[in-house]
């Protein structure tokens, strides 16, 4: 796994290690997971990747 992968797997729990191998996966795909694991809406997961995008 890529550091960004242990990255993501830290900030969210509930994703798997095949959530995150997606090598250069899109913000877009990330945030679908999130609804899906988190239960949240399409604009807090894109809020949240971005902000995580931005802390890299």
């Amino acid at each position: 796994m890529t550091g960004t992968a242990d990255r993501m797997r830290r900030r969210w729990h509930k994703l798997t290690r095949n959530d995150v191998a997606v090598p250069a996966g899109s913000a877009q795909h990330l945030a679908a997971l999130l609804q899906k694991r988190y239960g949240v809406g399409r604009r807090e997961a894109l809020l949240q990747v971005y902000e995580f995008e931005s802390e890299l």
